[in-house]
């Protein structure tokens, strides 16, 4: 490819982001991807807010939501092993590049943490009574034992607790949700078809101590799966179908399937090749009373069989923007026990594909009550 036509592409993705995500996200985005220092806001007069994990979706996805009328910020520090990463996020968003003794001897009101996948957990619990409230990023755990032990230790935290799964707060699931309230179907069957970015093998998510995509990525949807199926009724359990597309990657191109009698949902999530649009998820749902189709959190679409409904929303909407503004809402916080079935499923889903197996049961109802019953042994 010619450098013309290298800046061509260039040119045409940025305007492409421009109507997925509005101006401003772009620039900040592209600016992120720069790795250039440019301070663009100026301190909120109340700094009650602390960073932890200063990478790209920090710098342009969590701190540009914080900002007050656009400009100001409230964010007093930010933390990250690599400075360079901190010192970059705290001269854009007028905050201080902290060490941790620094932050502990004073906390802010609010923790984001939005580190590495593997320190998610113990920043959890580090600063479960240390923050007033504390926000995490997916994923929370790494495994079933760290989620057990969250479940005992979060009821019984002076905290309040809120985990970044932001599908199931999107403009389109909340809808949805509201429809499905009032026609109460019995039957659901959903299925998410995403194409996700391709990473190089290099790629820090690609490191064994980070987990796996399953946990990275994947999650999201298994966790939106979990939060649909609560909409009809508690399953009993699920049988979990997985068939790997690639023997040469665990996580990369997946086929997983969760089977109940009324319950049921096909994930496809594909990496092969880096989508022009970035990560895209197409949402067929189908019920006793209704079907929907989600176009990457930019429409939805409903019908009934009398009728047809359409929504549009002028950016993709996928939950970002009511995730991070949970913690200043007022409102109650997703049923964490949600969350932490989730990243139960993603454990059991790697631990199936290590094995290079292709099926287990989960015992939905049965782990359920033990997550609820805040008395886990380990």
């Amino acid at each position: 490819m010619s450098r013309f036509e290298d800046l061509g592409f260039s040119f045409n993705k940025v305007i492409y982001f421009i109507k997925l995500w509005g101006l401003r996200s772009t620039l900040i985005k592209a600016i992120g991807r720069t790795r250039q220092k440019i301070k663009f806001t100026f301190p909120f007069y109340h700094q009650d807010i602390t960073i932890f994990g200063c990478g790209q979706f920090a710098f342009s996805t969590l701190a540009p939501r914080l900002l007050r009328f656009g400009l100001f910020s409230p964010v007093k520090y930010c933390f990250d092993v690599n400075l360079d990463n901190s010192s970059r996020l705290a001269r854009a968003y007028s905050a201080k590049s902290a060490n941790l003794d620094t932050i502990y001897s004073n906390p802010t009101k609010i923790l984001f943490i939005a580190s590495d996948h593997k320190s998610h957990y113990n920043y959890i619990v580090d600063n479960i009574n240390r923050f007033e409230v504390v926000y995490c990023e997916k994923p929370i755990t790494l495994n079933s034992q760290q989620a057990f032990h969250l479940a005992n230790v979060i009821p019984r935290s002076q905290s309040t607790i809120f985990f970044g799964y932001n599908r199931p707060l999107s403009p389109a699931i909340s809808r949805l949700r509201s429809y499905s309230n009032l026609c109460l179907p019995s039957k659901l069957h959903g299925v998410f078809v995403i194409k996700g970015h391709f990473l190089d093998p290099s790629h820090w998510y690609n490191d064994p101590s980070q987990s796996s995509r399953i946990f990275g990525n994947v999650c999201h949807w298994l966790d939106l799966a979990i939060h649909m199926s609560l909409w009809i009724h508690e399953v009993e359990e699920f049988q979990v179908n997985i068939t790997r597309r690639d023997d040469s990657s665990i996580d990369t191109n997946l086929n997983i399937q969760l089977l109940s009698p009324d319950i049921s949902f096909d994930i496809v999530f594909n990496a092969m090749l880096e989508p022009f649009s970035g990560v895209h998820e197409t949402l067929d749902i189908s019920t006793d009373k209704y079907s929907a189709r989600i176009d990457n959190f930019r429409s939805l679409e409903i019908d009934t069989g009398s009728g047809l409904s359409r929504v549009t929303y002028r950016k993709k909407m996928c939950g970002h923007d009511q995730a991070i503004a949970q913690p200043f809402s007022g409102g109650q916080p997703r049923p964490w026990s949600e969350s932490l079935l989730c990243e139960i499923m993603c454990d059991q889903i790697l631990q199936c594909v290590l094995a290079s197996e292709s099926s287990f049961t989960f015992k939905f109802s049965e782990i359920r009550r033990r997550l609820l019953s805040n008395q886990n042994t380990f």
